[in-house]
């Protein structure tokens, strides 16, 4: 089975060393073995971990939610998943909305007296 070092997976998955620290310390992963020299190795199951526990941050689960259920049976993640997808659709919905807005300003900041324009927008925004 393929092992590869800490750095290694950092560089590889654009990890950072403090974020696959936090998993270990929270429990989330161990590595398996060690180099000669004392670096930590993580095995391809543990490296899909890793993965997986990156991805469930990125969607918006915390570390202590995700340590709530990995290691739940398939149905109570995929559950999890399913109940965090309209979260992400409203967070599509408003960065559309951020997104439509400032093509907005930027096309006011042409004009002399904008500022008016802008504060009823930024101010929606603000609300």
């Amino acid at each position: 089975m393929n092992q590869m070092s800490l750095i290694a997976i950092c560089k590889e998955y654009g990890l950072s060393r403090r974020a696959i620290q936090g998993y270990e310390k929270e429990g989330l992963v161990k590595p398996t073995g060690r180099t000669n020299h004392g670096y930590l190795l993580y095995d391809e199951k543990t490296m899909h971990r890793i993965l997986f526990i990156k991805y469930c941050q990125n969607i918006g689960f915390s570390i202590k939610e995700i340590g709530e259920f990995i290691n739940e049976p398939k149905e109570v993640i995929k559950n999890k998943i399913k109940e965090q997808i309209p979260k992400l659709e409203s967070n599509v919905n408003k960065y559309n909305q951020l997104i439509n807005d400032s093509k907005k300003i930027v096309r006011l900041l042409n004009d002399k007296n904008c500022e008016e324009l802008i504060f009823e927008i930024t101010k929606k925004e603000n609300m």
